[in-house]
């Protein structure tokens, strides 16, 4: 369909290292002046009477209620919203069911099955449910369904969790987002009202005690030389960042650099990337390349590193988390996009300090200056996990307080 494509070329346009916050809205905006613009006469208006007393009615719509970045970014405060007078209605387009979505039904009112139906067919169902406000968690990402947010089927409608930009929906009345994300000045590149979470725009939810590994000192404090990792998607990979990480390598003599995805469990892909890293100067004796395995061993390999390193501009978000959880640093090059800050974010509210970078040059005298003190990174082995357990990145009691009186002043007439 014509209307995913424009949905993935808005979105790989997040990926292109020269993109600006005002190309990402042009393009998303492009996407609903086509695909959305025939639906707005049937758009539905507030009528219904919301009051401040009993419970606001709130449906979310994701094809992510499982064990995916998503979800994991939404369970806790999910759980959590109930507790704060929320009834929800939870649309589920997917077929598939995990531990996660057991904990997604438990919080559920209601619990509808989607997946298969149309848009319209979709925008019916929740226009007979009457909820106050839609939660969308997956924008124009995969199993997302925008075409069902064109259509307005809610008199209120908020972007969350699942995306990593505006929208674009002249349907979507706000996106949930922090002063981290969205600073103060850049409201203006975005089509939504920006609700501003009093810490990070998700609560992250970190292995279970069962899944948990103890943590481990860093590998270059036996006197090693430092090992950089990267576990992001091959496709967050540019000239830009190959050249930086060649400088690091450099400047660390017999440092080597891990990478880990999925993707790199293919051969052909496998060896495509160590000649493309061969050309940008990394020599492929230096490099580990390893696929996709079990959650458990991919965070003994995020333990395996000493220094993390993000891409830029489209920054690490489940990868940064899961790397900070084991205690080791995640040097960042935030931009002026949503999808270049997630790093920035979680290290800010976190705590950690001296992983954000202001341009190229600066990114790499982190990395190589974090390398260079294997007490400091046994020290930041040692406490930053308790610290993100104990804070605001994993409180998703918190962040439903917020979120929950930010839908109420939404969808409560003044």
């Amino acid at each position: 369909m014509l209307a995913d494509v424009r949905s993935n070329l808005a979105y790989l346009l997040l990926f292109q290292p020269d993109v600006t916050a005002a190309a990402v809205l042009e393009a998303h905006r492009d996407w609903d002046r086509v695909h959305g613009t025939p639906h707005r006469g049937r758009w539905v208006k507030p009528g219904k009477t919301v009051t401040r007393k009993g419970p606001l009615t709130v449906g979310i719509l994701s094809g992510d209620f499982r064990r995916h970045p998503a979800g994991l970014f939404a369970v806790r405060t999910v759980e959590a919203l109930p507790g704060q007078d929320i009834r929800l209605l939870l649309y589920a387009n997917q077929t598939e069911a995990d531990d996660v979505t057991d904990r997604f039904r438990k919080a559920a009112a209601h619990w509808t099955p989607v997946a298969g139906l149309t848009d319209a067919e979709v925008a019916a169902r929740i226009r007979h449910d009457r909820p106050d406000v839609l939660i969308d968690l997956a924008g124009h990402n995969a199993r997302g369904r925008p075409g069902v947010f064109a259509r307005k089927p809610a008199p209120v409608q908020v972007a969350w969790s699942g995306y990593m930009a505006t929208t674009g929906l002249a349907a979507m009345d706000a996106l949930v987002a922090d002063r981290h994300h969205v600073p103060d000045g850049a409201e203006a590149f975005y089509s939504e009202r920006v609700l501003r979470m009093p810490d990070a725009f998700i609560a992250y939810d970190p292995p279970g005690e069962d899944d948990e590994l103890p943590l481990t000192p860093p590998p270059s404090l036996s006197g090693r030389p430092a090992t950089f990792g990267s576990f992001n998607i091959l496709t967050k990979l540019n000239d830009g960042v190959l050249a930086a990480w060649a400088a690091i390598l450099g400047r660390v003599p017999g440092s080597r650099l891990l990478m880990k995805t999925k993707a790199l469990s293919c051969p052909v892909t496998a060896a495509l990337w160590r000649g493309r890293l061969a050309a940008a100067g990394i020599a492929p004796d230096r490099v580990t390349m390893v696929g996709a395995t079990s959650s458990q061993d991919h965070m003994r390999w995020c333990a395996s590193v000493d220094v993390a390193l993000d891409p830029f501009p489209f920054s690490g978000s489940t990868t940064t988390l899961e790397t900070l959880w084991m205690g080791v640093p995640v040097v960042t090059l935030p931009g002026e996009t949503f999808s270049s800050r997630h790093s920035l974010t979680f290290l800010t509210v976190a705590g950690v300090e001296g992983c954000i970078a202001a341009d190229p040059a600066d990114y790499v005298e982190r990395a190589v200056g974090w390398a260079a003190d294997p007490q400091r990174l046994a020290e930041l082995r040692r406490t930053l996990r308790a610290r993100m357990a104990a804070g605001p990145l994993c409180d998703g009691e918190k962040l439903a307080a917020a979120l929950a009186a930010e839908l109420r002043t939404l969808a409560v007439p003044h």
